[in-house]
């Protein structure tokens, strides 16, 4: 997924780089996933990595009419996407845009290809990870 950075920041202990991004969907929060240090302004092609299982965050099953979208809500990154597919052994591959496919564990019950699903997700447990630097 293409992003632009438009804020940096990091934990209160230091040790993690917190970015603030941009993208064709809307824009997020979460932690950067690169030893090389990010920048402002800058453009970047990421992969989003949800830590854990889907059934950590509670997947809502969304109206088909929604859109694919990113936004920041109370601390999370909401992923709102299409479940594109889903393989026998639960990972399933959550569309959120042209150039984005999270893959996702999911819960093999309620997991149905083509339903919309959206994710509230703790910024923290959404990892960023520069393609290419």
């Amino acid at each position: 997924m293409r992003v632009e950075l438009v804020d940096i920041g990091s934990t209160p202990e230091g040790d993690t780089i917190v970015v603030q991004f941009e993208s064709a969907v809307g824009a997020g929060r979460g932690r950067w996933g690169s030893e090389k240090h990010p920048k402002i302004g800058e453009r970047y092609s990421v992969e989003l990595d949800v830590d854990g299982g889907i059934s950590k965050y509670r997947p809502e099953f969304v109206d088909a009419a929604v859109a694919a979208s990113i936004c920041v809500t109370q601390g999370h990154t909401v992923l709102c996407g299409l479940l594109e597919a889903v393989d026998p052994d639960g990972m399933g591959y959550l569309r959120l845009g042209a150039d984005c496919l999270v893959m996702i564990e999911i819960d093999m019950d309620r997991a149905e290809t083509g339903s919309w699903v959206r994710l509230k997700v703790p910024q923290m447990e959404l990892e960023l990870t520069p393609i290419s630097l």
